[in-house]
């Protein structure tokens, strides 16, 4: 954001975490640490054809080791919610497994890397409404004011 002439808006911050099915959790057991991964079968994100680590808040990063990998988050979902394994995901895009029990959190209390989410526009001071309202859209459709975890 610094070098930019764009003005930018905050959308809130989106958090990740470690997420598995409560079956592969009864059938693996739970990990307690971040040592205990190591032992359990943890799916990989693709990004560019590589493993994204799983990245926690004090900078420990661990590559994950498992029997998937794939560049499509939906596919890991699915797979995790089948109980293949655990892997990191953005909060908000499981928020709906999580509410049905489809998923549970693993290692909820370690804290897990954040990303700031922006929203940038080049019209200056002068924001036509358009872009307005849909900036208020998307300020509401990710809950800003509730400091939701995106």
């Amino acid at each position: 954001m610094e070098d930019t002439n764009l003005i930018g808006r905050s959308l809130g911050v989106l958090q990740y975490v470690l997420g598995a099915s409560p079956e592969y959790l009864q059938r693996r057991g739970i990990p307690q640490s971040i040592d205990d991964l190591t032992q359990h079968a943890c799916l990989r994100h693709l990004l560019g054809g590589r493993p994204q680590a799983f990245t926690f808040a004090d900078g420990t990063r661990v590559i994950p080791n498992g029997p998937f990998d794939s560049d499509d988050a939906q596919s890991l979902i699915e797979a995790v919610i089948k109980g293949v394994g655990i892997t990191q995901f953005m909060r908000i895009a499981i928020e709906d497994e999580l509410a049905a029990g489809r998923l549970n959190v693993v290692l909820p209390g370690i804290p897990m890397f954040t990303t700031p989410v922006y929203v940038l526009h080049a019209f200056g001071r002068q924001l036509p409404l358009r872009a307005r309202l849909f900036i208020d859209f998307l300020v509401d459709a990710l809950g800003v004011s509730r400091n939701l975890s995106l």
